[in-house]
């Protein structure tokens, strides 16, 4: 795999590891008994994530279209439309990745504009070092690129 940037190693982020961390991020999710109205994906990373989790706890996906890197290369951010059907709602938001917070951080900045309560937020990776409040599968290094299943074949 093509290794770019400051990425010095890559990591390639299985099925079999999206559906463990997905019963860790719903078993999670459980103990700390969060229950939203609606699950908000981040997309296009945390759809898959947004749609195995609503399915099981049976409530409706949303999801926000979020821009901010090109290939390897971080961008300015850019966050579409949001949905009205969230307007007042509690919400959880997912996506695929934590790394510098910008991405989840403006989902949920921009979701105060449509009072919505976000209850909670989780991703499947968690760069290490990332202080981020939110539930997570697992952790990867500062240098290490993932390479989700769904972007290779």
């Amino acid at each position: 795999m093509e290794n770019g940037g400051s990425y010095g190693k890559s990591f390639d982020y299985r099925w079999s590891e999206f559906f463990e961390d997905v019963d860790s991020i719903l078993l999670q999710m459980s103990k700390m008994e969060i229950n939203p109205d609606i699950i908000v994906a981040v997309a296009m990373g945390g759809i898959n994530l947004g749609v195995v989790i609503a399915k099981d706890m049976g409530l409706p996906l949303y999801t926000i279209k979020v821009k901010s890197y090109r290939g390897k290369t971080r961008g300015d951010l850019y966050i579409g439309e949001i949905p009205e059907g969230i307007r007042g709602k509690k919400v959880f938001v997912v996506d695929d990745i934590i790394d510098t917070k910008q991405t989840i951080t403006g989902v949920c900045e921009r979701l105060k504009d449509y009072k919505v309560d976000v209850v909670g937020k989780a991703v499947l990776i968690k760069r290490e070092g990332v202080k981020e409040r939110c539930i997570f599968g697992r952790s990867i290094g500062k240098g290490t690129w993932c390479n989700f299943a769904w972007e290779y074949r």
